[in-house]
């Protein structure tokens, strides 16, 4: 089975029958298409920006990117999220860095984890994860994302941090190591969820999630 770095975490802060429908919902709701997925476009924008070796200025670069966008829902909630990025930008020094999938398996339970960014920000190597969500990124819920990142990129891929930028609050946080602790209860939770996956079942139709389920952050 695997799911989205997304359904885990909202697994992991979900209490009582709550835990029950996050996994039905994952398990049940069909193939995942891009046209559902509201924030693909900008977070591949992001990533676009950062591919070039001499980044265009970002004004520009995020002004002709929206030009591009027919959605009108996402005509008005993209330009909030890209001041903020605007914004973390500033005048730091960044150059882009191959950005490679990665993923965390324990058991029959896959979870991808997929950072947008590798950036080289003043001479700190950071793997970042994009958080779209309109909840708040609390620590429990950063610490978890962090934890996770940390846990599943390779060895050789010489980072100095993992990170989540927060779009919404233009806030990001870090962590240079996973937190063993903590891998005992994403170890615990990841087998939670596979034991509820397996006795669920599926008797409608799967349906795509609507557009307000973000299947990735």
């Amino acid at each position: 089975m695997k799911i989205s770095l997304t359904e885990f975490i909202d697994f992991i802060g979900a209490t009582g029958t709550t835990r029950l429908t996050k996994v039905r919902k994952a398990k049940c709701r069909g193939i995942y298409s891009p046209q559902f997925d509201h924030w693909k476009q900008l977070r591949e924008a992001i990533a676009l920006y950062h591919e070039s070796a001499a980044p265009s200025d970002k004004t520009k670069f995020f002004n002709t990117f929206l030009s591009s966008v027919i959605d009108e829902r996402r005509r008005k909630t993209f330009p909030p999220v890209i001041e903020n990025y605007k914004k973390f930008l500033g005048r730091k020094i960044i150059t882009g860095l191959p950005v490679q999938k990665a993923k965390w398996t324990h058991g029959d339970l896959t979870i991808s984890i997929n950072p947008e960014l590798f950036l080289n920000i003043g001479g700190s190597r950071e793997l970042i994860k994009l958080y779209f969500k309109p909840d708040a990124l609390t620590k429990k819920r950063s610490d978890l994302i962090l934890t996770l990142m940390a846990a599943a990129i390779p060895d050789n891929l010489n980072i100095d941090a993992v990170a989540v930028y927060d779009t919404k609050s233009n806030k990001i946080q870090k962590s240079a190591s996973p937190n063993p602790d903590l891998m005992i209860l994403v170890r615990a939770e990841a087998e939670a969820y596979a034991s509820i996956w397996n006795q669920i079942e599926c008797p409608q139709p799967v349906v795509v999630a609507d557009d307000d389920d973000d299947l990735d952050f």
